[in-house]
């Protein structure tokens, strides 16, 4: 449970439920999230050697799924719970990649669906049902700012265009399940 010690959005708010994380984000996701990081790693088209880097990478899962598409990539998957990345260093010393795959605490947040015919369901799914089932399944309160900060990222062109200003070549972005996620992919500018 979330208490007055605990910084809102601060990944010790979210070390309560990082055992159950799993079963709740497919319950919640209605199993699609599984799709999102296939899709992800198709997209990210890994050659020998790739580096990875995962945001927000909860318990590992697409971490975890890169290392096992290339067996030569290295990812670094960054989350500001030190619960959720202590699940995902579980699976990974099971998956026998604890020599490929390395987690550490950072933040970053998901997006918030705009636009389209479904948008406003999807905004619905994200503002309503999210934060009621996660809150429910998991007896905490996580899931409510959850739905908060996603309202705060930016849209996917402005996000798009912040990754061009950071110096990266932006590939594709796309928006997944009428936009309750996008997936971006960028590359690191060519050295000629």
């Amino acid at each position: 449970m979330t208490t007055a010690s605990t910084r809102e959005g601060s990944g010790a708010m979210f070390d309560g439920i990082a055992r159950r994380y799993d079963l709740l984000n497919r319950v919640i996701s209605l199993g699609i999230d599984q799709s999102w990081r296939r899709q992800t790693v198709a997209a990210l088209n890994l050659r020998p050697g790739a580096r990875v880097l995962d945001l927000a990478t909860g318990t590992a899962d697409l971490a975890i799924m890169v290392a096992k598409t290339e067996p030569e990539a290295r990812v670094v998957g960054l989350d500001p719970s030190s619960g959720m990345l202590d699940v995902g260093r579980e699976k990974i010393a099971r998956g026998g990649l604890s020599d490929r795959v390395e987690l550490v605490n950072g933040d970053a947040e998901l997006s918030e669906p705009r636009g389209g015919i479904m948008g406003p369901f999807a905004r619905f799914h994200i503002h309503t049902v999210v934060p009621t089932l996660g809150a429910l399944l998991s007896g905490q309160r996580e899931y409510h700012y959850l739905q908060r900060s996603i309202a705060a990222f930016p849209p996917a062109e402005e996000f798009t265009a912040r990754i061009a200003a950071a110096g990266l070549v932006p590939v594709e972005t796309r928006p997944l399940t009428f936009g309750v996620c996008h997936l971006y992919v960028a590359e690191a500018p060519s050295k000629a």
